[in-house]
Parts: C-alpha cells; structure tokens; sequence
C-alpha cells in the first residue's frame, strides 16, 4: 500500500505543501509583529546623571562623607517618635470635642407600615378627588344639555 499511489495525490500533495509553505511565509513576513521588549511609552526620567537641572547654586567645597552612622539612627529614631507624637496630638485636635452623638435608630417595622397606610390613603383622597371632578363635569354636561333641549 503506497502512500501517493497515483499521479492526482502527488500533485494534491505538491499542491497542498506550497500553499501551506505559502500562508506560513505571509504569516511570518506580513504578520504577528510584536517586540521584545515592548515598546516603552511615556516620560524619560532624569536620574541626575547630566548636568541639566542641577540648579544655578552649585556647593563650593565636595560633600563630606558622614563618619558615625550610629548618631544618624539615633536622630532618626528621635525624628519619627516626635513626628508620631505631632501626628497623634494633631489627630487628636482635628476630632470634634463632643463625641457622645446620640444616634436614634429603629428596630421596629412599624414605621414601614405607617410610610405603606400614609401613601394608601393619599391614593384614596387623590382618587375621591378625581371622582369628585368627574362627577362635577358629568353634571356640568348633564346642565349644558338641558338648558339647549329648553330653549
């Protein structure tokens, strides 16, 4: 049992790998463009490396390096516990002095019931009111009707 007995299965076959060689060239030329890396949007950021923005006050005399850290940790330690102490007192300041707000709340449905009994009986007074208008013109016709039969 051959695989392409005949001459029509090897031209299908011929046939059949050029188009697919085809599409695969068009893909990889035309196609499925991506980079990477991407492409980077947004700002360029200045980590100090130029001299542009640098000022126009430049020190005269180089930095000196700082000898005992143990010092510096011990300002910085100092540094936080006040700036917590100034944070707390002005927290403490910034809240309102009457803090014993009496809240009324509800546990009861009653209030439901009233709000549902309130809306009804405004619906039967618009209602009464609406038949009360129709009653009025009904005898407003019923007057304009006799008086043309009088005269």
């Amino acid at each position: 049992m051959s695989f392409l007995d005949t001459k029509y299965k090897k031209k299908s076959a011929i046939y059949t790998g050029v188009i697919a060689l085809l599409i695969l060239w068009i893909i990889f030329t035309f196609g499925l463009k991506y980079f990477d890396p991407p492409i980077e949007y947004g700002i360029a950021v200045n980590f100090g490396t130029s001299n542009v923005g640098s000022g126009n006050i430049q020190p005269k005399e180089p930095l000196k390096p700082r000898q005992d850290l143990s010092q510096d940790v011990e300002s910085v330690e100092e540094v936080e516990e006040s700036v917590e102490e100034t944070v707390v007192e002005e927290a403490a300041e910034s809240q309102p002095q009457d803090t014993s707000e009496d809240v009324v709340t509800q546990d009861n449905e009653e209030a439901i019931a009233i709000k549902k009994k309130e809306e009804a009986d405004r619906k039967e007074e618009l209602r009464k009111i609406e038949e009360a208008k129709k009653r009025a013109e009904a005898e407003r016709v019923a007057q304009e009707k006799k008086a043309k039969e009088e005269a």
